[in-house]
């Protein structure tokens, strides 16, 4: 199955090759085999763990690498046949060495682990990044965040106060809510247009970051398009008169024209054909004259298609200008926010490698890294953007100028990412010309289907080489290979497997579909095979959770990979309502959302409150006639269920981290009894937010925002359990790279994707463009981009319909809902040939083993102790930290104190007191330190070590910070700072650090020390 890979020794280097696969080929197995051959070969030089870098496209292929890669090894090692000829077609060696050379690398990966490079192309830009971040201006120990909302979200609203506050600037937030509303494809009006906005300006944000060429904003003004709309009118207004002039009655289409210009709509005027055509009625008589005045009127007409051209063009340039300046400006904005946060996206890390490129100023990590990696493997190459594509340009130059290899493998057929900025292209036009001088493409091809049976593979090659190219005009069948690929079947997969096409009349009422699909499956259980043997595709995800809704009436049990997402779950959404509410009390619609809750309802049918749904909509209504925020209204009405479930969660608030107070959320209202079904819902909801502290975030509004991204790079889905027994149902797109026995594939015709938002990227400059049929229609320049627009279109969704109909093993069924306007991907399929017909005989499996364990959650749940200082006035608690922090950053008390506790005062406070306020904190501070029973704790001594805000761990594993140990020889101090008076409490908790310490240092003698600053006073405990 090593098929296309030369022999190591018959390699020559520098060595680029293209592995052209299709689907089913076994392009991975080729790629782990090509790995594993410059591993273990003895003739390829610079072929060290560290010289040798795997790259794929998700986190998820490259495990799947690795596991692949260490379980061949493993399998070579004690002697598994079939792997060991596998290796023995690519590496020259005998096989009792080879054994031995699998054994040695197994042991060299273990222990290098790290060196053990097979990673995603993001992972690997963000690793050659921070190993440069000096270069860019950001530290080292930078936080490199893969998506951008909350960065982008907090600059927009900087931003956004600024321009509010310009007077000069105002009017581009003006401009940006107009283009808002102007492409509102539903409802006109927009209730909170700066939410709306602010995710529009992320969404173009990104699609600008992930362009390579210059950003440019179009500079004529809108006063030369005023103008143009001046001389359309002008010479419409002469055109008239001379239609006037003739004589002769108008045609009613032209008197709608005139109508038009009467109101001054330029842009409906010019596209009315009836204004290029003859504006007069013919008539039997003088056909001579009319001809004469149709002379007349073209002259006019065809000036005014002119000069309608030029102010298509520029209105098509000048659209979205105010974006281009948004953005433009806002990257400022962006990259202030992101020092200061210490932070930086992927995007942004993709763009300033490459701008460093472009500027032929290569990181100097870009020569470290060319120093140690010689060979490149790609996986899924038909889905490198252009931007990765360029960054990685210069590595893979520098590595095949220095005698190594690039080995790229990819399927431009299965190319449906182009919304990611996927380009095929990119593989196909590297696949046809020398892009390395040194190395010139080796191109091979994958003919062997591995995966399907005889008739599935047929069938493909009847839709797209027969039905395809004679359906769709131009090159879009052609393009990308669908129409010439070549592949066969393995010997036993011959003259096998079951392929059915039914079509229906698309009807909302009756739905057919949901017979026919509940028909199949339960025809395919009861031939033999099992719910897991099955999998449902849908173009999109409001058809697989119909398709769910259906399975589930049924009792039949499946896994709905759209589903898996979290935040598609109800109960999620009512959690996140009443977070929105904690953050944000006079969030009314929050409260409102939550107070209709599942969970409210179950708590109160539970407790047998009696509160009816009637009564809680009939308050809702009534509160919302008064001026108060609802949960002030409620929290007067009813007393008692606001005491029990919302008090205590409203004093916790501000003081807990963000999974202490999801956990006081799931204990207040049991949701862990109450949702049994959920529960794994609202334990990935835990682990997300754990995953999100982790990152060195605690912010709850950040959180919100987090969550309402709807991203599919965020890790919201719940992991899907190997092995389990039901159907699986996804979309096209998550179905790439699986298979499965039986597939079931739901078509529905629908029309053309329709977005006027064009990219024109030229010479290396990137212009926003907007362009509308009828717009294309008056520039070639237009037109070709609206042509190329429709042709990428075409060939994605032609590569969609390709990746679902080869992901079937041994049976397909194909369900297509026809629509009367839109004949796609419906007009695609053989209309006879692939009725019902006998199934196959199906090998009967075992029904998996199923092992079930019951859940249980202790009751017993110990209460949050959380000290809230609620007398604390906010300055008192800032002046607090300010003297907390000063002192953390003094390890031993020197002679010239005054001189050094200022300059520590003036890093610590900046602009954050008053200078009055801060020479007292100096006062204070002073006074405090030069207490004669304080020096022994802040004296240096040769073994003495310190500890400042040093985090602890109790028994019950919960963290704890102490403000000062002071490590001796025979004994250790914890010293607590207070401000303010003495508490009873202080006692217990400086004792609760001393029982830490003693079992941190048990041969010690342990002493706690509580120092009051405000007060300059010591009290010891012993």
């Amino acid at each position: 199955m090593s098929q296309k890979l030369d022999k190591d020794n018959d390699i020559k280097l520098p060595d680029f090759t293209i592995i052209s696969a299709s689907a089913g080929s076994g392009k991975t197995h080729t790629l782990t085999l090509k790995l594993l051959q410059l591993l273990l070969s003895r003739h390829i030089p610079n072929n060290k763990l560290n010289n040798i870098l795997a790259m794929t496209f998700t986190k998820n292929a490259a495990a799947e690498m690795r596991k692949r890669v260490l379980e061949y090894l493993k399998r070579a090692f004690l002697g598994d046949r079939k792997v060991i000829n596998w290796l023995l077609e690519v590496v020259s060696i005998d096989e009792e060495t080879l054994r031995e050379r699998c054994g040695e690398l197994i042991e060299a990966i273990l222990k290098d682990y790290s060196s053990f490079q097979i990673q995603t192309i993001d992972s690997f830009m963000a690793r050659v990044f921070r190993a440069s971040a000096l270069e860019f201006g950001f530290s080292p120990t930078l936080e490199i965040k893969p998506e951008t909302a909350e960065i982008l979200d907090d600059a927009f609203e900087s931003f956004t106060r600024n321009l509010v506050n310009d007077s000069t600037k105002r009017g581009l937030l003006e401009q940006l809510t107009d283009i808002l509303v102007e492409d509102q494809t539903s409802s006109r009006y927009i209730w909170n247009p700066f939410d709306k906005l602010s995710k529009e300006v992320r969404k173009l944000y990104n699609l600008l970051s992930s362009q390579s060429g210059k950003i440019i904003s179009y500079k004529k003004s809108g006063d030369n398009i005023n103008k143009l709309k001046k001389d359309i009118l002008d010479d419409f207004h002469k055109l008239y008169v001379l239609v006037k002039d003739s004589k002769f009655e108008v045609t009613k289409h032209f008197e709608t024209v005139i109508e038009l210009a009467e109101k001054g709509d330029v842009d409906e005027l010019i596209t009315r054909k009836s204004l290029y055509n003859l504006p007069i009625k013919k008539s039997g008589e003088d056909k001579e004259l009319i001809r004469q005045w149709e002379a007349r009127f073209s002259k006019l007409q065809d000036e005014i298609k002119l000069v309608a051209s030029n102010y298509i063009v520029q209105q098509a340039y000048s659209y979205y200008r105010p974006y281009v300046e948004t953005y433009l400006m806002l990257r400022n904005e962006i990259e202030s926010v992101m020092r200061r946060n210490g932070q930086i996206s992927l995007t942004d890390v993709n763009r300033s490698l490459l701008e460093y490129v472009s500027e032929e100023t290569v990181p100097q990590v870009y020569f470290y890294i060319g120093d140690s990696i010689f060979h490149y493997l790609i996986d899924e190459f038909q889905d490198t953007s252009p931007l990765q594509w360029e960054m990685m340009l210069p590595l893979l130059s520098e590595a095949l100028s220095k005698q190594g290899g690039l080995f790229v493998v990819g399927d431009t057929k299965q190319s449906i990412y182009a919304f990611r900025n996927a380009d095929w292209r990119i593989m196909k036009n590297i696949m046809e010309t020398v892009v390395f001088p040194s190395a010139p493409p080796n191109v091979k091809e994958l003919m062997i289907n591995y995966r399907s049976y005889e008739k599935i593979l047929n069938f493909n090659k009847h839709v797209f080489h027969e039905i395809v190219p004679n359906k769709e005009e131009g090159e879009a069948s052609h393009s990308s290979g669908l129409s010439k690929f070549k592949q066969e079947v393995i010997k036993e997969n011959e003259n096998k497997g079951y392929v059915e096409v039914v079509s229906f009349e698309k009807n909302d009422d009756l739905k057919p579909e949901r017979q026919k699909i509940l028909e199949i499956v339960n025809d395919c259980i009861n031939r033999g095979y099992n719910l897991s043997d099955i999998t449902i595709l849908t173009p999109k995800n409001e058809h697989v959770l119909a398709i769910s809704n259906w399975l589930n009436s049924e009792k039949i049990r499946f896994i709905s990979h759209s589903s898996l997402d979290i935040r598609r779950q109800s109960i999620t959404n009512e959690i996140l309502a009443l977070l929105r509410f904690l953050d944000s009390p006079i969030d009314d619609l929050a409260f409102t959302e939550f107070l209709l809750s599942n969970i409210f309802k179950r708590v109160i049918d539970a407790e047998k409150i009696i509160l009816t749904e009637e009564e809680i909509h009939s308050f809702l209504i009534n509160a919302k006639l008064q001026k108060h925020p609802l949960y002030s209204i409620f929290k007067h009405q009813y007393v008692d269920l606001w005491n029990k479930y919302f008090e205590r969660l409203f004093t916790l608030i501000g003081y807990l981290p963000m999974y202490d107070l999801l956990s006081e959320i799931y204990k207040e209202f049991r949701l862990l009894d109450h949702f049994q079904i959920e529960q794994a819902t609202l334990i990935k909801l835990l682990e997300i937010i754990k995953d999100y502290e982790d990152k060195g975030q605690n912010n709850l509004k950040s959180f919100l925002v987090y969550a309402e991204d709807d991203n599919e790079n965020a890790d919201w889905n719940i992991a899907t359990p190997h092995n389990e027994n039901a159907v699986s149902i996804m979309t096209i797109h998550k179905a790439k790279g699986l298979d499965n026995e039986v597939i079931i594939v739901l078509l529905v015709d629908s029309k053309d994707k329709s977005d006027n938002l064009f990219i024109e990227n030229t010479n290396n400059e990137v212009r926003l463009v907007r362009i509308t049929k009828k717009s294309s229609e008056f520039s070639d320049s237009l037109q070709e981009m609206y042509t190329t627009r429709k042709f990428e279109n075409t060939v994605d969704d032609l590569n969609k319909l390709y990746v679902a109909f080869t992901r079937a093993k041994k049976e397909m069924y194909i369900i297509s809902l026809i629509n009367e306007r839109n004949d796609k991907p419906s007009k695609y399929l053989p209309q006879a040939g692939y009725e019902c017909s006998e199934k196959p005989v199906v090998e009967i499996k075992e029904k998996p083993i199923e092992v079930i364990a019951n859940l249980y959650h202790s009751p017993a749940m110990r209460q949050s102790e959380v000290i809230i200082q609620d007398k604390l006035s906010f300055y008192e608690r800032k002046r607090g930290d300010i003297i907390h922090e000063i002192l953390s950053r003094i390890e031993f008390i020197e002679n010239n104190i005054d001189q050094n506790i200022s300059s520590i005062i003036r890093g610590v406070i900046g602009d954050r007191l008053k200078a009055e306020e801060e020479n007292k904190v100096k006062l204070t501070l002073l006074k405090f330190l030069q207490m004669p029973n304080l020096q022994e704790y802040f004296a240096e001594r040769g073994d003495r070590k310190v500890l400042n805000e040093q985090e602890f761990v109790n028994e019950d594993g919960k963290l704890v910070r102490m403000d000062r140990v002071v490590i001796d020889a025979k004994k250790v101090f914890v010293i607590d700072y207070k401000t303010g008076d003495d508490k009873e409490e202080y006692n217990k908790q400086v004792i609760d650090y001393m029982n830490i310490l003693r079992n941190c240092f048990p041969d010690r003698e342990v002493a706690g020390v509580l120092a009051f600053i405000d007060k300059i006073k010591l009290r010891v405990i012993e």
